[in-house]
């Protein structure tokens, strides 16, 4: 970490990292289909190569901000991470111009510290009131964030199922078995060849 560092106390992604890629996973609700961006890393922060995703790949005016570190929540320190992303919604007719807005937007968001993303007793009602209630503010019912995700070993099986028998050989390792990982969750399945035969 210190020679990756370059004596920087806090490097970033770019020296952390390197020439990698950044890949974003856009999941839209239940009703419609995930989907995967990927762009390389750009700038010294994960919220900077965010920023460059929209840009490439939505071409919508997006900024976003991100925090990680230590607070104490009542019950010694804990770990917390925070974040924040605008958009800028493109003008029609109902809407009018929407240039003013959004440079008035983004220099409200430029005040936002990354203390103020961890703190406990801040929630991100008061934080949004703060920042725009000049504007008027409309928050929407919060839904409760968990990590997950809708592979499984028969979604993994119906996958394999669809290549020819051929080139399912192809893919048996020296265990006998052919290996699949998930590249949302990185779970890695083991798939016995003579059962994708059986219900092929």
């Amino acid at each position: 970490m210190a020679e990756a560092s370059a004596g920087f106390v806090r490097p970033g992604a770019k020296s952390l990292l390197g020439e990698g890629v950044f890949l974003m996973t856009v999941d839209q609700g239940p009703d419609m289909d995930r989907y995967q961006g990927v762009t390389a890393i750009e700038g010294e922060t994960l919220a900077l190569c965010a920023e460059q995703y929209f840009a490439q790949s939505e071409q919508t005016p997006t900024r976003v901000r991100l925090a990680v570190g230590q607070s104490d929540v009542g019950e010694g320190l804990k770990w917390r991470a925070g974040g924040v992303l605008i958009q800028n919604i493109a003008e029609d007719d109902a809407r009018g111009p929407t240039e003013e807005a959004w440079t008035r937007t983004q220099a409200l968001f430029e005040t936002i510290g990354e203390d103020e993303l961890i703190d406990s007793l801040l929630s991100s009602n008061h934080l949004l009131f703060r920042l725009f209630h000049e504007d008027g503010v409309r928050v929407f019912g919060s839904q409760p964030l968990r990590a997950f995700c809708r592979c499984s070993q028969d979604r993994i099986e119906t996958v394999l199922k669809s290549f020819p028998p051929e080139d399912r050989e192809g893919m048996i390792e020296a265990d006998g078995k052919i290996h699949v990982t998930c590249e949302y969750c990185s779970h890695v399945y083991a798939v016995e060849p003579a059962t994708l035969d059986q219900a092929a």
